[in-house]
């Protein structure tokens, strides 16, 4: 090869300048290490190197794996955002290397993606004991740093958190009777932004301490027997010692020393038939377990007043079949729902069914009938108990009658009262079924000096009072007199004769009126209950009829007549039944007493009348309906108002439903007399756009005001009749169906049910009367019936037993002359299908309905009152 110098000379100059003596340089790349970078975290490249000819231009680019987000690509350090991965991940880049001679050099590199892991937490959380001091520490690991906390409550009673923003959380455990769960939600939020949540429970335990119950066994042999105690932490059995004794030691829980119900069932060693039972509650000095020990070393003894102490008798297993036969069959849950359905004890009932018990146990020789094994079971099957309660009276006339004289005169069955057991304040009251209160009632009041009132519908009678025997005798120092009817004409009753009688009955007059006059009696306290005593009243009364005006002559009539009841009498509650000052803001539905016109009652008179009464903050009010003012305060648990006429009026809660109540209201003039008392329903309504308009169309209104009695309903049914036989007649039964249908364009009908004077024998018939209606603004209507028009004036609308109860004050006036001939009152109503009686609608007139609308009620045969109903 033939070189040219001057060439030769050029490559020796252009080496010397590039400080090497080869030839041109050859691009190289090195992408750098691998790297391990976190889900949605940046991070930076910077260990990779190029090498070429000349200006390097840089470029990478992604072959595989997740996607990444790439800034700075074209450079040796670029930024790598790695995307959110299901699973620990490998992205591989590639790094380009271009020199200006256009060489090219490649390497790769991986990128490891670590898929965040959420925070671990773990809830397992020892029981914590209650009312203690409580911190729980969040069981939490992460692969990073934990950025955020908090802690919820989802469920079980409420506590109150602190610190719920830091790994530990402190609170109070709640006081709880049983072992309660409190279940917490822990949310956790990591470093990426992620959060962990967990939901875990902790087991509060209640506090149990020990306490002893001795009882005693009177009026039958059970040496030997079996006694069991239910209703504590668990069942307790005891054997019955040759004197009837026997003894418990149980476990309850500390807060539930005062509310715990326990029952307590005896069983005879040699009859199971003999059965006896009781229920207790109430318990003095516990001794609290210890945590090493299931049961205490010792527990505590019987106290001397009585309250570790249970006496099992006939009355007792009487009075625990008829609880537990109100509470559907099951023993109350607690002394809150025993107090539900005390109300709802017969007290003649009762006496009955202590007498069947006791002659059982004295007559081994008469036997149970087929069917019940012992006499609770008896006692609790009401079929099974009228008839052999009817058979026994067949064979054995009278006996069941001297039974019950037999057990009020026995001082173990009926054990005498104390000058202490007497209670300051009884509300005589009448047995009411559930979710009702009862629509009547007297005021008792015993002063320690002796001295006391009786007061109702008849006004106010003082007595003196003192104690014979364990009894209470009464004198009363200024006349009693009570109203009522006759609910039959019958010679003899109230000193009827059988012309008078003969007179009455020509002119179709078969109630009668008739004034009572008591100048003295005797109680005796049968059973004690948690807050219903019964009592057996003995005495003497005079009775007065007329007079009487007929076609063919004046009817007037005086008797005297020994009387005997048996009466619920409730103790006052002041702690759980009570106005309270802050709630008496708004509207109430109070009956006060008020002057209006009722000429079917002889002109103008003086009545209770319902005027809603609004009330103030400011210790004032004014009737919603008269404008009448007046001022209030609450004094001893009493709502007193002071009326602008200068009458004065207090007013006693007696019972609670829901949220209705059953008042006593006393009216007094200025002079401080007593002008009127009366027990009836009162409740805070919902006026002024508050009580939501009621769609009244297309449905039938049952009136409720007067089924509010025991014997009204049988298994939380509205029966169509009262009594043993089915609508047999006027003076054994009673026909609840009154109500009401609006229809579409303000038409309806009106429904009753009764026996037509006119009809003999009687007859039962269903008529209607068909109406127009008006509603004149959302809360108000009027509507028309025959020849009367009513007014209704919406005061609150719930949900009732069977459908939308509504509450209303209602008045009813003369559709002609305009006159009131129904004063202002408190009517329930509720909404039932038109067929609910057996299908037997009510326009389905003359249709009697079918024999399972009748109550079966517990037989009564022992005399004790006349057919009165006190008005």
């Amino acid at each position: 090869m033939i070189w040219n110098k001057n060439a030769l000379a050029v490559l020796v100059a252009t080496t010397l300048l590039t400080g090497c003596f080869s030839d041109d340089e050859n691009a190289a790349a090195d992408a750098g290490d691998d790297i391990t970078v976190k889900e949605r975290r940046a991070m930076q490249l910077s260990t990779a190197t190029a090498t070429g000819e000349g200006n390097v231009k840089i470029a990478w680019t992604q072959l595989s794996g997740p996607q990444l987000i790439i800034t700075g690509g074209n450079t040796l350090t670029p930024t790598v955002i790695a995307q959110s991965v299901d699973a620990d991940s490998v992205a591989q880049l590639r790094m380009i290397v271009t020199d200006s001679k256009g060489q090219v050099a490649e390497d790769t590199m991986s990128i490891n993606i670590i898929n965040n892991t959420l925070p671990i937490l773990s809830g397992d959380v020892e029981a914590i004991a209650e009312k203690t001091e409580v911190s729980l520490t969040a069981p939490v690991t992460d692969d990073g740093e934990i950025r955020a906390i908090r802690w919820q409550q989802s469920a079980g009673p409420l506590v109150e958190l602190s610190r719920d923003d830091t790994m530990t959380v402190d609170f109070v455990a709640p006081a709880v009777t049983e072992l309660t769960a409190l279940t917490f939600k822990l949310l956790v939020q990591d470093d990426d932004a992620e959060v962990a949540e967990l939901e875990f429970s902790v087991d509060v335990t209640p506090t149990l301490v020990n306490v002893a119950l001795d009882g005693q066994i009177t009026g039958a042999d059970f040496s030997g027997g079996q006694a069991i105690l239910n209703g504590a932490a668990a069942p307790v059995i005891s054997t019955v010692d040759e004197n009837g004794g026997f003894s418990f030691t149980l476990q309850l829980d500390d807060d539930a020393l005062d509310t715990a119900l326990l029952a307590i069932e005896v069983t005879s060693a040699t009859d199971s038939r003999v059965k006896y039972s009781a229920l207790h509650s109430g318990f003095a000095a516990p001794v609290e377990v210890s945590a090493q020990t299931a049961v205490a070393s010792a527990a505590n003894s019987a106290e001397d007043d009585g309250s570790n102490t249970v006496s099992v008798t006939a009355v007792s297993t009487a009075l625990y079949s008829l609880l537990v036969a109100a509470n559907n069959g099951v023993v109350p849950a607690n002394i809150d729902a025993l107090m539900v359905v005390e109300k709802s004890i017969d007290a003649d009932e009762l006496a009955e069914a202590a007498a069947v018990v006791k002659i059982l146990t004295d007559n081994p020789d008469i036997m149970l009938p087929e069917g019940s094994t012992d006499f609770v079971a008896l006692l609790l099957d009401i079929n099974a108990y009228n008839a052999f309660a009817n058979q026994l009276e067949t064979d054995r006339p009278g006996l069941i009658a001297a039974t019950v004289l037999a057990i009020i005169a026995d001082p173990i069955l009926t054990p005498p009262l104390t000058a202490e057991t007497v209670a300051p304040l009884y509300f005589q009251t009448f047995s009411a079924a559930p979710g009702f209160l009862s629509r009547g009632g007297e005021r008792w009041q015993f002063n320690p000096d002796g001295t006391g009132s009786h007061a109702g519908s008849f006004g106010e009678a003082a007595f003196n009072w003192q104690l014979q025997d364990g009894n209470i005798e009464l004198l009363y120092t200024s006349q009693f007199k009570a109203n009522s009817y006759l609910l039959s004409v019958e010679v003899g009753s109230a000193g009827l004769t059988q012309q008078q009688v003969d007179w009455l009955v020509a002119d179709n007059i078969q109630q009668v009126g008739v004034t009572e006059t008591i100048n003295n009696a005797e109680l005796t306290r049968v059973t004690t209950g948690q807050a219903i005593d019964t009592f057996r009243q003995v005495g003497v009364k005079q009775l007065k009829v007329g007079p009487i005006t007929t076609t063919q002559g004046v009817v007037e009539s005086t008797a005297q007549a020994d009387f005997t009841s048996n009466i619920l009498m409730r103790k006052q509650l002041n702690s759980t039944l009570a106005f309270n000052v802050d709630n008496m803001a708004g509207t109430w539905a109070l009956n006060t007493y008020y002057a209006v016109s009722l000429p079917n009652q002889g002109g103008d008179v003086a009545n209770f009348y319902l005027d809603p009464l609004s009330f103030n903050v400011n210790g004032t009010g004014q009737g919603v309906s008269t404008g009448r003012s007046f001022t209030w305060q609450i004094n001893e648990d009493k709502l007193a108002l002071a009326m602008s006429d200068g009458s004065h009026i207090s007013i006693e809660i007696m019972d609670k439903s829901g949220n209705d109540y059953q008042v006593f209201t006393s009216v007094y003039d200025g002079a401080d007399n007593l002008i009127a008392a009366q027990a009836d329903y009162g409740f805070k309504a919902l006026l002024n756009g508050q009580a939501q308009p009621a769609n009244l169309g297309s449905v039938y209104w049952q009136t409720m005001i007067n089924s509010w009695s025991k014997d009204s309903w049988e298994n939380g049914r509205l029966l169509f009749c009262q009594g043993d036989s089915l609508c047999a007649a006027p003076a054994d039964t009673y026909i609840p169906v009154f109500g009401w249908q609006f229809t579409t364009g303000g038409a309806g009908n009106q429904y009753t049910a009764g026996y037509p004077l006119s009809s003999v024998p009687p007859t039962f018939e269903i008529t209607s009367n068909p109406l127009s209606w008006l509603k004149t603004n959302p809360v108000s209507m009027n509507f028309t019936y025959g020849s009367s028009k009513r007014f209704w004036q919406l005061l609150k609308e719930e949900q009732g037993l069977l459908g939308r109860r509504l509450y209303v004050r209602e008045e009813n006036f003369n559709a002609s002359t305009g006159a009131r001939t129904i004063g202002g009152r408190i009517n329930i109503y509720e909404e039932i299908p038109v067929n609910y009686w057996n299908e037997t609608a009510p326009q389905n007139a003359n249709q009697v309905p079918g024999s399972d609308v009748s109550a079966t009620q517990r037989t009564v045969i022992e005399p004790t009152k006349q057919r009165v109903v006190t008005f």
